[in-house]
């Protein structure tokens, strides 16, 4: 039984140049989602080194780490890689088909 491109569960249609440009999509989502934890944790600890007080763009110096936004953001960047890894062995896989 033949299945069509539009019911296909892969989003690349077989095209493998896609499908390396899905996986460095991944693989950008997975270094911002890590970029963004780093950036928050540099925040905080700068408030808390210059004695931050009343900054409401920010955090302040007696302002709890912000740990479940910051491994949140971990999990969602280690959570890309295998998406990355599978959607790259898929792009291998249709170039060598083609």
């Amino acid at each position: 039984m033949s299945r069509s491109l539009s019911r296909d569960r892969w989003s690349d249609q077989g095209d493998p140049a896609l499908a390396r440009r899905l996986a460095r999509m991944w693989v950008i989502f997975a270094i911002l989602s890590w970029g963004i934890a780093g950036l928050t944790s540099v925040a905080w600890w700068v408030a808390q080194v210059g004695d931050y007080q009343n900054n409401f763009r920010g955090f302040n110096a007696d302002d709890a780490f912000p740990w479940i936004f910051v491994i949140l953001c971990v999990v969602a960047g280690v959570s890309c890689l295998p998406i990355a890894r599978t959607q790259r062995a898929r792009a291998r896989h249709l170039a060598e088909g083609s």
